[in-house]
C-alpha cells in the first residue's frame, strides 16, 4: 500500500506482481494446498483487492534463491558474473551457483540441500548461545574472541564437497535441522549456555561456539567462491542470501567480488521484480541510500543535523567510547 501511494497509482494501474518465493511449492511442502485458480483470486483473497470485473495485474512466483541471485546481479553493474547464493534455505536448497550474463537467461549450474545450510548451522550457533537468528551480527563479533583456539569442525569434508555431521534426506526442513544441530552442539556443553548476553565475552564456551560456526563459514564460503568461478569461468562473483551479511567472511575473498547492500531477504522483492522486467543495460552498483528524504523530527533539538556517513568518523566515535 505504501508503494502504491507513494507512486500515486492503484492496484489495476499495475501490470505484474511478482513476489521472491514459489508459493505454489512452499504450500505443498508444508501440507497446504494452493487452491487460487487465478493471480486475481490471490491477490483478492489476500490482500483484499477488488478488481470490480477487471482481470487485474499478473501475479508471478520467483524461485527464492533466482530471485537473490538476480537482486545481486542487476545490482553490481556487471555485464556477466557468477552468482553464490548462500541463506538459510529456499524451496528446496540452501546453496546455489548461477551464470548470468546481460541480455541472456540466468543458469543455475549447481545446488546444495537445505541440511548442508550454513545459514541453519549459524543459526543453531546463535540460538546456543541465547541470541537469536536476527543476532547473528553479535555471534560474528564474539567469534573474534576466540580466534586464538582451534575452532571445533562443524562441517566435514574439503572444498566444495563439504557436509554436516548427520545424516538427513533431501526433504529435511528447518524443524529437521536445527534440532540436530542442536544435538550436536550440545554435546560439547551446556545448551544453551547460561550466561546473560551481555557477558558472553567471558564465556568460554559461548565464544567457542560462535568462533567455531564463524570458522566454519570462513573456511568454506572461500572453497564456494573458487568452485563457482571454476564451473562458469566468470571472475567476478556476486554474493547474496542472508550469508553474504557475514562481513568478516568476506573480507578474506579474493576480488572481483560484490555484495549488494540488499544481499538478504531486504533483496527479494528487488530481485522478483528484475526477474520478470530485467534491465536492458548494466545498471551501475545499487545505492545503499534508497527510500525517503531524511527529515529533521520535530521531538528533536533544533541544532540536529544529518550528514552523509564518514566511516572514519564513526571508527573514531567507536574508540571514544560515544557509540554504545
Amino acid at each position: 500500500r505504501f508503494c502504491l501511494d507513494f507512486a500515486g497509482i492503484e492496484p489495476q494501474d499495475l501490470d505484474v506482481i511478482a513476489i521472491g518465493w514459489d508459493l505454489p511449492k512452499l504450500y505443498s511442502q508444508f501440507g497446504g494446498r494452493w487452491e487460487f485458480t487465478t493471480p486475481r483470486d490471490f491477490l483478492s483473497q489476500r490482500l483484499g483487492w477488488n478488481f470490480a470485473g477487471r482481470a487485474g495485474p499478473e501475479f508471478v512466483c520467483v524461485p527464492h534463491h533466482r530471485a537473490h541471485a538476480t537482486s545481486a546481479f542487476y545490482a553490481s553493474g556487471l555485464e556477466s558474473a557468477a552468482i553464490l547464493v548462500n541463506d538459510g534455505n529456499g524451496e528446496d536448497e540452501s546453496i546455489s551457483i548461477y551464470q548470468a550474463r546481460l541480455g541472456a537467461p540466468m543458469i543455475r549450474r549447481e545446488v546444495w540441500p537445505r541440511s548442508h545450510s550454513l545459514g541453519f548451522m549459524y543459526d543453531a550457533a546463535c540460538r546456543a548461545i541465547g541470541l537469536t537468528f536476527l543476532e547473528a551480527g553479535k555471534t560474528m563479533g564474539l567469534a573474534a574472541y576466540g580466534r586464538e583456539n582451534p575452532p571445533w569442525q562443524l562441517m566435514e569434508g574439503d572444498g566444495a564437497e563439504f557436509h554436516p555431521p548427520f545424516t538427513l534426506g533431501p526433504e529435511a526442513v528447518y524443524q529437521d535441522i536445527i534440532p540436530a544441530w542442536e544435538e550436536q552442539l550440545g554435546r560439547r556443553g551446556s545448551f544453551p549456555v547460561s550466561t546473560p548476553s551481555a557477558n558472553l565475552d567471558t564465556d568460554e564456551l559461548a565464544v567457542q561456539i560462535a568462533w567455531s560456526a564463524q570458522a566454519t563459514v570462513e573456511r568454506i564460503v572461500p572453497e564456494l567462491v573458487k568452485h563457482a568461478r571454476a564451473i562458469t569461468g566468470l571472475d567476478a562473483v556476486c554474493l547474496a542470501g542472508g550469508v553474504a551479511l557475514n562481513c568478516s567472511t568476506n573480507g578474506l575473498l579474493e576480488d572481483p567480488i560484490y555484495v549488494p547492500p540488499v544481499s538478504a531477504d531486504a533483496g527479494g522483492a528487488l530481485g522478483a521484480a528484475w526477474a520478470v522486467a530485467p534491465p536492458p543495460a548494466a545498471l551501475g552498483p545499487l545505492s545503499p541510500y534508497l527510500g525517503l528524504e531524511v527529515e529533521t523530527p520535530t521531538s528533536m533539538p533544533q541544532n540536529w543535523t544529518a550528514t552523509l556517513l564518514e566511516p572514519s568518523a564513526v571508527v573514531d566515535r567507536l574508540l571514544q567510547g560515544q557509540i554504545g
